[in-house]
């Protein structure tokens, strides 16, 4: 029996049933056992799934371009704080950093860049990678170690990997879903919601569903927000995730939630399989992160499609300077990369970007330059 389930079933065994927020947390982040915290953790073809920095440099590239219009928008200051939350092998760090270094010195001078990385062992391969950007690099282990910062936070696909409450609504209202023990293995049951920030959020939003209507709700993302408002001191918050605004996330028709895992590039509902082995994800709530975030004092900019995003940053004229650089054969290999980091068909619509800023310059009249065309914020602050 693996170690992680081996511990959990006695947890229960001694302590009774534990809510699914606590069993995700486990699995994924149990110290040097969880899923994220193993020292076999990766990222990428060879792994269980891949992310946008797998694709191609493009994508630190672009959001280089952003940061650096941040920068100048709060005023070109000495001392740019670029955070990454969640690096994985540090792919998006060099990409980000080697395309200022060679198009933008003075941004690239003004810089540090900071990754928050609780796997000592992923942090390892961060260094190694990033080694030629030594003097430029920070880490921390989390967000409550790092001191208020002018700049920017990144993350990409991390609110995803927050451990989320899975409910259940009934006739009699709102049931959590536990893990428990039998024959020794975990089942599944449900119970009450001892919780009433969970009942509430439904509640005041007027979420009603049929008996037997499954979902999330990711109060850990709001834990969050509170914790990235008090790091950024002056600057903007950049969150790309896959996701939905609170009306689609909650749409009568899906009716078993969003949660799903990834073990080797196939996806299952099956959480309890595989415990520590596989990931664990649930879609992001961007109109609560836009809610959530505005009660912490980040305002929300902007949030637009990855395809948007990168349109509006020029990728289309890079891709015409890959054209000019490179041989025909690796132009092709490049240009099917990159497309998969814009087409609708891939990664550019299932993924979206939420911008927002706390202390920082108005942009009504020089907008962030990937906000500025296909911005959907009215749409997502018109259901909150």
């Amino acid at each position: 029996m693996p170690e992680l389930k081996r511990i959990l079933l006695h947890r229960i065994r001694q302590f009774g049933p534990i809510t699914f927020e606590q069993f995700m947390a486990a699995a994924l982040y149990e110290p040097d056992i969880g899923y994220y915290t193993s020292p076999e953790t990766d990222i990428g073809q060879a792994a269980d799934f891949y992310t946008s920095t797998n694709l191609h440099g493009v994508f630190g590239a672009m959001f280089a371009r952003q940061a650096a219009q941040m920068w100048e928008h709060l005023g070109r200051p000495g001392d740019f704080t670029f955070i990454e939350q969640g690096g994985g092998r540090g792919l998006f760090a060099l990409d980000f950093l080697e395309y200022a270094a060679g198009h933008d010195r003075e941004f690239y001078d003004s810089l540090t860049y900071l990754l928050v990385e609780l796997n000592p062992h992923m942090k390892a391969r961060q260094e190694k990678l990033l080694s030629g950007h030594s003097g430029k690099l920070r880490w921390k282990n989390s967000l409550a170690d790092i001191e208020p910062i002018t700049g920017c936070l990144f993350s990409n696909e991390l609110v995803d990997s927050f451990p989320v409450h899975v409910v259940r609504f009934g006739k009699d209202g709102i049931n959590e879903l536990y893990i428990g023990e039998q024959d020794g293995d975990f089942k599944e049951e449900f119970g009450p919601c001892p919780t009433p920030e969970i009942t509430e959020y439904f509640k005041s939003r007027s979420i009603i569903r049929h008996p037997g209507y499954r979902t999330e709700l990711n109060l850990n993302a709001r834990k969050w927000l509170r914790e990235v408002a008090v790091t950024i001191k002056r600057g903007y918050v950049m969150t790309v995730d896959y996701g939905f605004s609170v009306h689609d996330y909650y749409s009568p028709e899906r009716v078993t939630g969003t949660l799903l895992c990834y073990h080797r590039h196939q996806t299952n509902d099956e959480p309890l399989k595989r415990v520590g082995q596989q990931d664990i994800t649930a879609h992001a709530n961007f109109t609560a992160l836009v809610e959530w975030g505005s009660e912490a004092g980040l305002k929300p900019l902007g949030f637009v499609s990855q395809s948007s995003f990168l349109l509006n940053m020029g990728i289309d004229s890079y891709i015409a300077e890959l054209h000019r650089a490179l041989p025909e054969d690796e132009f092709l290999k490049a240009a099917a990369q990159v497309r998969s980091l814009i087409m609708p068909d891939a990664l550019g619509e299932s993924h979206k970007v939420l911008v927002q800023a706390r202390n920082a310059p108005d942009t009504r009249n020089a907008p962030l330059e990937g906000l500025r065309m296909r911005n959907r914020l009215d749409y997502l602050i018109a259901q909150a």
